[in-house]
């Protein structure tokens, strides 16, 4: 079945029309909806790193700037990437140190464990207060 969209451009959303009589029942379907291609709708739905989707000075949707973030939004993006790098890192540790604990890691896995285990305490130590963030450098997975 081949869908069919319509875009919103007072509202900057795409709405499925074979809902559109669900949409009036609910009091929501928009008074300035335009029928949009698959091709506008699959372009505009996807993410362009930068942009955001607009309405356009046709009315229809157009990618613009994405606006600066915060200082309050890039230091919650600062922390959660902090706790996520030490997720990952606490990942390769885990394996490693319970092979070290039960005596039977291979000494080729040695510095690798302290690579990572270095790694995952020098992210204790990055300050999410002075922004951009300096993230220290990730060691080698393998």
């Amino acid at each position: 079945m081949k869908m069919k969209y319509a875009y919103s451009p007072s509202q900057n959303v795409f709405l499925m029309i074979q809902w559109k009589e669900d949409y009036i029942s609910a009091g929501s379907w928009p008074d300035d909806v335009i029928d949009v291609s698959d091709e506008v709708f699959n372009e505009f739905t996807s993410s362009v790193k930068g942009k955001v989707c607009v309405a356009g000075q046709d009315n229809l949707p157009a990618w613009s700037d994405a606006p600066a973030m915060s200082q309050e939004e890039m230091v919650t993006t600062a922390k959660a990437t902090v706790q996520a790098l030490k997720n990952e890192a606490t990942a390769v540790i885990e394996p490693l140190k319970d092979a070290l604990d039960g005596g039977y890691i291979d000494e080729a896995d040695m510095p690798r464990l302290t690579a990572w285990q270095k790694y995952r305490y020098d992210l204790t130590k990055v300050d999410i207060s002075s922004l951009p963030v300096d993230f220290p450098t990730k060691p080698d997975r393998s």
